[in-house]
């Protein structure tokens, strides 16, 4: 007779074995899913990060292109197809940043200049500059894959494309695996690229060679990730991850598996009902974390509190899990921060500002650049300048408290996010300033690093992400510009930056088409009351911008590079003029005023020089005024070249004198004959003591400096008399005549020597 005992194990055992088994089994093949979708998640991170290191290359190289096609005198060089300068300036921006092509297009994408035969792509690059946009592609060129950026030229309308290519190079791929230990190969089609691949040589997924197995190879995984179209001969990245390493993770789990299984049925026959119910429980729990971690969650810690084998299994895939969550956070932070500084990137401070802007966050925004970086990288090296960085950083951080969020955007630029109210914000805005007032010092070389910075408000002052960064870049613009640290941007600042880019353009229509006008103001000698000079004075009407006066327009004609071609236009409009000024008015000297850059600049000089000596109608010459801003920009240099003029016979007055920067000694070493007294200190001489004071102190200067003194600005005969009474050679302003066109000026010179022919003949 069967015992019940027997007949209770004969009965409870096989099913018990059936459910153990059954359960291992759900394990196994849970297990098993897990490493397989473990490997598969590892190629779907190596992927993102792939395609992440692909896009920060593209987005530096896409600001390097802006930067190339924002400069003016690229724009300019593009816009008036001045060639040379087109690939001089191509050739030295690729060279300066490691570009291997270069490309310059019209404005329907036809390339105009390339460093390579870039026939092939044409169709290309003509489809996508179609959209309009910026853009970036890959494409294979001359057999190597290369990165391209592609930008717009605008000045202001789009006159042509202009784009840069890094190759894609062992570099990057080695970068790629030492953050995400996946292999990567790049292909042509079924060809591996030379040297664009991590394996080992001889590997068998490179040896290989089979069409419809090539990329396979036992215990390996792979993927294959299009970089251009899907198939063919087009480029791709084959990714590889050694399914033998995730697969011996989960084969000591599935080992300790079996243990436990061995010894859960020991214990099944000593104790049917104890086992079944101590075992299923906790089989279950694992079989359920491995199917969590398939499907990626990785958040939730497996509890037992058991020191068995099923509590090491726990434990195991708790150390896995932590594991896998640790990489993937790790791969998270290098693609959100900046490898130098650690500070966060453009695209993590992209995602601070959206966060900010659409909780409706009020919050300072203040967009630093390094001025100077360009000229310390000219004099001691882009990689030891790029040293200093993180010692840059580290001071800014330092100086900014808590209420703020340091980033780097750029090599040159920094962001500053605070949330901490406005006085607040600006005390730290000021101490980001005082960052920069001492020296880095690294390896015994101390460098004086400078900044400036654009200063916005938001949400008052800008709604998103792309309306901070165009404004702050406004605002920084004028910080640069006026010299200060920082520069709070200003409401219409984008109509003003819109119309200072109108008129540059507009001015390049006007040189060519003549569209200036020059009127004249006399000059009164108070010896005699003669006449004894006139001002060139240049106006502008232009058909689309009505007028524009000269201090608006002549600043960014020096910045645009094209005051020169202003200046000769005038010299040589005067020198048309004096054909007829000579037969009017007699002995008359016509002064022209020169910029800073004029001054400076040796081919110019030439030109002042041949037009002031040529031969003039009798008692007519040419002078030249200058003003002291040249002195600040290279006081030696201006010198030099102003030397050469007065050695020329030709005469010389300080504009605009007591409101600059010069000193005494600037005054006295300057090759000038005569002064001219600013208008702002003889408007309200009659009634200004101050004013008469530093007029009457100024002419005694003059009378021991041997040099002659005219006043601008006189309206009053009481100001006329007084200056007359202090020694003053000459007068000019409204209460003489007011600036006039030649025909008027011509009218006003005849009626005036008539009037005084005739005064003189009744005395």
């Amino acid at each position: 007779m069967i015992s019940f005992r027997a007949r209770l194990l004969c009965i409870f055992i096989p099913l018990l074995l059936l459910t153990l088994g059954a359960i291992t089994w759900s394990v196994f093949s849970a297990t098993k899913n897990a490493g397989q979708a473990f490997a598969n998640n590892e190629l779907d991170v190596a992927e993102r990060v792939f395609d992440q290191l692909i896009r920060e290359d593209r987005t530096q190289l896409k600001n390097s292109v802006t930067i190339l096609a924002e400069d003016y005198g690229f724009r300019q060089a593009v816009a008036t197809g001045e060639r040379d300068t087109q690939i001089s300036a191509l050739a030295n921006h690729g060279e300066r940043i490691g570009a291997e092509i270069v490309l310059l297009t019209n404005a329907a994408g036809e390339v105009l200049l390339s460093s390579h035969d870039l026939q092939e792509a044409q169709s290309t690059i003509v489809r996508d500059v179609q959209q309009g946009a910026s853009f970036d592609m890959l494409l294979e060129v001359e057999h190597k894959p290369y990165q391209f950026a592609v930008v717009p030229v605008y000045a202001p309308n789009l006159l042509g494309w202009v784009g840069l290519g890094f190759p894609l190079d062992e570099a990057l791929l080695k970068k790629f695996k030492s953050i995400s230990r996946v292999d990567v190969t790049i292909m042509v089609g079924r060809e591996v690229l030379p040297n664009l691949t991590t394996l080992a040589p001889g590997h068998d997924l490179l040896e290989n060679k089979a069409a419809d197995n090539f990329g396979r190879a036992e215990n390996w995984l792979s993927r294959t990730v299009w970089l251009s179209g899907a198939g063919g001969d087009e480029l791709s990245a084959l990714l590889t991850v050694s399914a033998s390493d995730i697969k011996a993770q989960f084969n000591q789990l599935q080992r300790r598996l079996v243990i436990i299984a061995a010894v859960t049925l020991i214990l099944i026959i000593l104790a049917v009902f104890s086992i079944a119910n101590g075992l299923s429980r906790p089989l279950s729990v694992l079989a359920a974390a491995a199917d969590r971690m398939a499907a990626g969650d990785y958040g939730r810690e497996i509890s037992f509190s058991r020191a068995d084998e099923i509590g090491q299994l726990a434990s195991s895939l708790n150390s896995m899990q932590a594991a896998i969550k640790d990489r993937e956070a790790h791969i998270t932070y290098v693609a959100e921060h900046d490898e130098r500084t650690g500070l966060p990137n453009r695209e993590k401070a992209q995602q601070i500002l959206n966060e900010l802007f659409d909780e409706g966050t009020s919050f300072t925004g203040v967009l630093l650049r390094v001025t100077n970086i360009k000229r310390l990288n000219d004099l001691y090296g882009i990689l030891f300048v790029q040293r200093f960085v993180p010692l840059m950083a580290e001071r800014m951080r330092n100086e900014v408290t808590a209420c703020g969020t340091l980033a780097r955007l750029g090599s040159d630029e920094f962001l500053l996010i605070m949330t901490a109210g406005s006085v607040i914000n600006r005390q730290e805005i000021t101490a980001l300033a005082e960052c920069f007032k001492h020296p880095f010092s690294l390896d015994g070389v101390q460098i004086v690093f400078e900044a400036a910075a654009g200063v916005i408000e938001c949400p008052e002052q800008a709604a998103n992400y792309e309306e901070l960064i165009r404004r702050s870049n406004i605002a920084l613009a004028e910080s640069v510009r006026a010299g200060k640290n920082f520069y709070d941007y200003q409401a219409g600042a984008d109509e003003s930056h819109l119309r200072k880019l109108n008129i540059t353009a507009r001015l390049q229509q006007a040189i060519a088409n003549h569209g200036f006008e020059l009127f004249y103001q006399p000059q009164q000698s108070l010896l005699d009351d003669s006449i004894e000079g006139l001002e060139a004075l240049i106006r502008w009407e232009d058909e689309v911008l009505g007028k524009v006066f000269p201090d608006e327009f002549i600043p960014l004609a020096e910045e645009s590079g094209l005051i020169s071609d202003i200046t000769r236009w005038v010299l040589a409009q005067v020198q048309q003029d004096l054909k007829h000024i000579g037969e009017a008015g007699g002995a008359i000297e016509v002064s022209i005023n020169l910029s800073a850059k004029d001054i400076l600049d040796t081919d110019m000089l030439d030109t002042l020089t041949r037009a002031a000596t040529q031969t003039m109608p009798a008692g007519c010459s040419l002078a030249y005024e200058i003003t002291e801003t040249a002195l600040v920009t290279d006081a030696h240099s201006a010198r030099e070249n102003l030397l050469v003029l007065q050695r020329a016979g030709i005469r010389l007055s300080m504009d605009d004198f007591g409101t600059g920067f010069s000193s005494l000694s600037q005054l006295k070493m300057l090759p000038v004959s005569k002064l001219k007294i600013d208008k702002s200190f003889v408007l309200e001489l009659a009634k200004d003591q101050d004013d008469q004071k530093i007029v009457e102190a100024t002419l005694g200067l003059a009378r021991a400096l041997n040099l002659s003194v005219i006043a601008e600005g006189v309206e009053d005969e009481q100001a006329k008399a007084l200056l007359r009474r202090w020694g003053c050679q000459s007068i000019q302003g409204y209460y003489l005549a007011r600036p006039m066109t030649l025909a008027a000026t011509l009218k006003w010179l005849t009626e005036y020597n008539s009037a005084s022919m005739e005064s003189r003949t009744h005395s």
